[in-house]
């Protein structure tokens, strides 16, 4: 019986990694793409207004190594322990990811399809830096309340 269960465990594992190889793939590079935009827009910002820039830096250790930890947390899922805590679905994070990723390779595949019409260039460019600028910003308030709530945090620890 153990062994059935870890033969299909096994195939189970190998059907989610070819998927996540795929699917994953496609996921990781718009990823990519956003968190380099984001991340030049977002340091602009941080040092525009004085705050500092090493806060940002998260954003793109996290990103860099998506992809991989795919194939690490499928195999934890499969062959790992239980958790104790039930999973919590992220509907607004995965749909924000998926909205992403399909602009991204809805452009790029107009991009490859009509490389030479300037205006399938320019205007997937205008919109994706937009949208990554705005992104950024977004980001960028958020890690300055999340320094401030932070220094808050120690000034009152000091405190007492």
């Amino acid at each position: 019986m153990v062994l059935v269960r870890r033969i299909i465990k096994t195939f189970f594992f190998l059907i989610v990694s070819a998927v996540w190889a795929v699917v994953g793939l496609v996921f990781w590079v718009a990823l990519l793409f956003r968190a380099v935009t984001v991340f030049t827009f977002t340091f602009l910002h941080a040092m525009v207004t004085g705050q500092e820039a090493r806060s940002i830096s998260d954003s793109v250790d996290s990103v860099s190594d998506v992809w991989f930890r795919g194939f690490r947390s499928a195999y934890e899922a499969v062959f790992g322990p239980t958790p104790s805590q039930p999973f919590k679905a992220d509907i607004d994070v995965l749909l924000t990811e998926t909205v992403w990723t399909t602009i991204c390779v809805f452009f790029a595949v107009v991009l490859i399809l009509r490389p030479n019409h300037w205006l399938w260039v320019v205007i997937p460019t205008v919109v994706l830096v937009i949208a990554a600028f705005a992104y950024g910003m977004h980001i960028g308030d958020e890690m300055g309340r999340k320094n401030e709530r932070k220094r808050k945090s120690q000034a009152d620890q000091r405190e007492d």
